[in-house]
């Protein structure tokens, strides 16, 4: 076999793992959400399946988490086409104290409670906040960080907002994996 038949075969094999994992990424989501606790204020928001999903970890004890919440509010709401769902997995941080932080913080997208981190184990989260774009179809386009940058306000590429300018103009995102920053998620 020749070395570029080899090649396909390896990058079909890629692809085809790649997609699958994808595939079950959406079908976690849509058996896993409906089961946890929801933080926030916004009990109504089903889950959509032919959307653009932005599924972001987020830490109510992270000063990095906390720090992008606004940005990430006002992203839900300029890209109002996009569903935005938040995911606590932090297991050493109090229930109570975190579902009074999320509701207090009034966002535009609900907030789930990942008991056991299963969310964060199956996603492959590291850090808070640590974001995952799926397309319509349910692939990946992109994971990572909001931003370059620990705080918003000295952010000098705005990784979420590019991938999803790009997504909304039909185009696919140049930038499919960035760094995480923030606080690791305790497990």
């Amino acid at each position: 076999m020749s070395k570029a038949g080899l090649k396909l075969i390896v990058l079909s094999i890629c692809m085809g793992v790649s997609l699958l994992w994808a595939d079950n990424l959406r079908n976690i989501l849509q058996t896993s959400l409906p089961k946890l606790q929801n933080y926030s204020n916004l009990t109504d928001k089903k889950i959509k399946n032919d959307v653009t999903t932005v599924v972001v970890f987020l830490s109510s004890r992270c000063p990095c988490s906390h720090g992008h919440i606004s940005v990430l509010n006002t992203l839900a709401q300029d890209f109002s086409s996009v569903q935005f769902l938040g995911v606590h997995s932090n297991q050493d941080e109090n229930d109570t104290q975190d579902a009074l932080y999320f509701k207090n913080l009034n966002l535009s997208f609900p907030v789930f409670r990942d008991e056991n981190a299963k969310l964060a184990n199956e996603f492959g989260a590291l850090k808070t906040p640590h974001v995952f774009v799926l397309n319509k179809s349910g692939g990946l386009v992109y994971e990572g960080g909001v931003d370059d940058s620990l705080m918003p306000d000295t952010a000098k590429k705005h990784y979420l907002r590019d991938t999803l300018t790009l997504i909304e103009n039909g185009q696919n995102p140049k930038t499919q994996r960035t760094r995480t920053l923030g606080c690791e998620i305790s497990r």
